[in-house]
């Protein structure tokens, strides 16, 4: 996770606050990777090259 401190700060975010929210979008992580890979092994990507998209849709970002 990565945060940008000065906007926590500017923001009087609590770190309790943070590791609530960071437990719950985990746990989210799991469910999801539960429902979407069913009984599939993990997948083999050490030596890989990864691209990540994220086109904000679900944030609106």
């Amino acid at each position: 996770m990565v945060l940008d401190q000065k906007v926590v700060k500017s923001l009087g975010i609590s770190s309790s606050y943070l590791e609530e929210a960071k437990k719950r979008e985990i746990e989210e992580i799991e469910r999801r990777m539960k429902m979407y890979r069913k009984n599939l092994s993990e997948p083999q990507i050490v030596g890989k090259t990864a691209i990540i998209v994220d086109d904000g849709i679900a944030t609106g970002s």
